[in-house]
């Protein structure tokens, strides 16, 4: 028997197993469905491991937020091995969370959501917004919003058209009155309402100003 065949044999009936992880990277590695152990960048020799195992590698160098499916899963687990590879971010019952990296957003959390950020990674900077404070969302975040796909399901959007003015009401009880332009308020536990009031209708051209046009 060569020496190759032999280490060969040997890894197998030791259940030996080398996974590499690249940098930028980590790997979640699964059992029967289950993770069981985050891999860091680097080469990892597994030894002892007859059962299948599935290896998911997750990027965290373009955005320190784990955006597996799973996540709920991973929270409600509490695998030790894995939930230290973790920090948990979640928003309380009546506020919104903001979360940037760099200066530029990268989430929005809604009441009582909650997200899981990768340790060792660039942390995001949370900013907390009180929604007991207003509901309104600020004119210059509704772009910000918009670029990472938050805008149509963390915001109601309300148009007022020029010489009008827009009420605003949450459960009933009026909360602002807007100026012409766009809006944006936090969708909540609170049912929002909308109505404009005072837009100008078109006037009807009076007859000698239209027979002047048709004159000329």
């Amino acid at each position: 028997m060569t020496l190759e065949a032999l280490l060969l044999r040997c890894t197998r009936l030791l259940g030996l197993k080398t996974i590499a992880i690249g940098d930028g990277q980590r790997g979640l590695l699964y059992r029967d469905r289950r993770a069981v152990r985050v891999l860091m960048p680097g080469v990892t020799r597994l030894i002892g491991h007859h059962a299948p195992l599935d290896l998911r590698l997750c990027r965290v160098d373009a955005s320190p937020l784990y955006t597996g499916a799973d996540a709920e899963q991973l929270i409600e687990a509490a695998e030790p091995a894995v939930v230290e590879a973790f920090t948990l971010i979640e928003a309380g019952a009546d506020e919104v969370l903001l979360l940037s990296v760099d200066g530029r957003l990268v989430e929005a959390l809604p009441p009582r959501a909650r997200r899981l950020c990768w340790k060792r990674a660039t942390a995001p900077v949370v900013q907390r917004l009180a929604l007991r404070d207003s509901l309104q969302v600020p004119a210059n975040l509704l772009a910000d919003l918009q670029a990472i796909g938050r805008l149509d399901t963390r915001v109601s959007c309300f148009e007022v058209p020029d010489g009008a003015t827009g009420r605003v009401f949450a459960d009933g009880r009026l909360i602002g009155e807007l100026g012409p332009g766009r809006h944006g308020y936090w969708r909540s536990a609170r049912k929002l309402g909308f109505r404009v009031v005072g837009a100008r209708r078109p006037q009807a051209e009076r007859p000698a100003t239209a027979a002047r046009r048709q004159a000329a």
